[in-house]
């Protein structure tokens, strides 16, 4: 088989499957939700949502953004259960969150400071 026919081949059965991811855009269902560092941090963000606690670690993730201790944009989906986002005021630093085992989201952040685990509030 020619190389060139090889190349086409590889290329027109990657394109499908690559669209499909770039289409995706937003954060997994998985990740969707409001989490913090403890079941107090959760009870305080529910009963006081317009002044949430700037003494704890808490994030929001909508479909497209992070707000709270971190705050960014949806960047890429790393599976069904994680994704990386770029940080709102240094565009250098990038967010990795990850649902992991026990249901506990890992943070990750490269370039700043430790990484961080919450909970899902209910």
């Amino acid at each position: 088989m020619p190389r060139w026919l090889l190349v086409s081949l590889t290329i027109s059965w990657l394109a499908p499957a690559s669209s499909a991811i770039a289409q995706q855009g937003g954060f997994p269902p998985a990740l969707i939700g409001l989490w913090a560092e403890s079941p107090i941090t959760c009870d305080l963000l529910k009963r006081l949502p317009a002044n949430a606690p700037s003494d704890r670690s808490w994030v929001r993730i909508t479909p497209e953004t992070v707000s709270g201790t971190t705050s960014g944009r949806f960047m890429r989906a790393l599976g069904p259960k994680a994704a990386r986002t770029t940080d709102d005021k240094l565009s250098t630093i990038t967010v990795d969150f990850e649902l992991r085992k026990g249901g506990i989201l890992f943070e990750t952040v490269t370039g700043a400071r430790a990484s961080m685990q919450y909970m899902r509030c209910r």
